[in-house]
């Protein structure tokens, strides 16, 4: 089963799970970035996260990954105001992922799942969805086995 890890990250949390991810599953890796950067400053980020979920807002991404060669993608976000992050919502909105295997992998700075799960479901139309994973931003370093191991159940689980 060929395998690619598409991944959005602001503090790098998010990178270093999707890595991780990619290593275990032999996978290939796309890191999304949004067509405008966000702040780095944390209490700007999480102010426009929470005005572009308020508006609904569309976050369009530099460039989009062509999926068509993979049967799974692990598919990676920080939990923003209780969801995905917009550049994620708008790939998986954006890109026909019918017949392929889905694994969303997020992480949190306390929010735990909340949305993600649920609203990636929704927006990956015609995928085949793997139970999804959550890690604390500050666990990940911690957690490098977990991930590995959510990588290859996910795998697993696809039949293949």
């Amino acid at each position: 089963m060929k395998a690619l890890v598409v991944y959005f990250s602001w503090g790098g949390h998010t990178a270093k799970a999707a890595k991780t991810i990619a290593a275990a599953a032999g996978a290939d890796v796309f890191e999304l970035v949004s067509s405008n950067p966000y702040p780095a400053d944390y209490g700007e980020c999480v102010a426009r996260a929470r005005r572009e979920k308020a508006a609904d807002a569309v976050v369009q991404v530099v460039e989009m990954p062509d999926v068509s060669g993979y049967d799974m993608v692990f598919v990676g976000s920080p939990n923003w105001c209780g969801t995905m992050a917009k550049p994620v919502a708008y790939f998986l909105g954006h890109t026909d992922l019918s017949g392929k295997v889905v694994a969303p992998f997020f992480t949190h700075g306390g929010g735990f799942m909340q949305r993600c799960e649920s609203d990636a479901a929704q927006l990956a139309k015609g995928a085949m969805m793997t139970p999804a994973i959550t890690i604390r931003d500050k666990e990940v370093d911690s957690s490098l086995d977990e991930l590995a191991e959510f990588a290859k159940k996910s795998l697993a689980s696809a039949g293949k």
